[in-house]
């Protein structure tokens, strides 16, 4: 089916929230960080390939890992503790020999041209532990971008690495974009009521 331009156009980025995984698997409540510069998430695969009669007769291709880098206007105390792993201490953020990366989900928006968004959750990822970066002012004060370098692993339950949704797909489910930033979302098959056929 055809649809238009700008439903295909995709621009900026707000929104960004991280939230806890449990050991179990589960997901703690989502947390905003504001100052959204960028997000960016590549996922690599295996590849095993299977040979018979000087053939290729079979190709298993997974996702294996996957990293990305998050880029924000800064990282309050607080956050840096969130996401290092620790606690605000009196103010200020204290790096320890057994301080240990928590594993997080990362969510955050994009705008569409055609009023939509595009709401993304990636579940698992450990995020590097913020360094210390000082710079001198000369002439023009520039603000100082905080990028902090993050791995990816499948959630547990059932292996998904990230879900995209699109709020204008004629499938979404409305309730869970409502609740998006407020409960991490996972996959769901499309809902057809009764004699009707999912739009594909």
């Amino acid at each position: 089916m055809a649809g238009t331009y700008k439903e295909k156009i995709v621009y900026g980025l707000n929104e960004i929230h991280v939230a806890k995984v449990a050991d179990d698997g589960t997901f703690g409540v989502p947390v905003a960080i504001l100052g959204a510069k960028t997000v960016e998430a590549t996922f690599e695969s295996s590849e095993k390939k299977i040979y018979a009669d000087n053939n290729t007769v079979y190709v298993d291709k997974r996702v294996s890992s996957g990293k990305g880098k998050l880029g924000v206007l800064g990282l309050t105390m607080t956050e840096k503790a969130l996401l290092a792993g620790g606690e605000n201490m009196s103010g200020g953020f204290a790096l320890n020999k057994n301080t240990n990366a928590p594993n997080l989900a990362l969510l955050f928006s994009q705008d569409k041209a055609d009023g939509g968004k595009i709401l993304t959750v990636v579940y698992n990822s450990q995020f590097s532990i913020p360094g210390i970066n000082a710079v001198t002012t000369e002439e023009e004060m520039e603000e100082q971008i905080a990028e902090i370098e993050f791995t990816c692993s499948p959630e547990l339950a059932e292996g998904y690495y990230y879900y995209s949704v699109d709020t204008k797909d004629a499938n979404i489910d409305k309730t869970m974009v409502e609740a998006w930033f407020t409960k991490v979302q996972m996959p769901k098959k499309t809902s057809v009521p009764t004699g009707a056929k999912a739009v594909k």
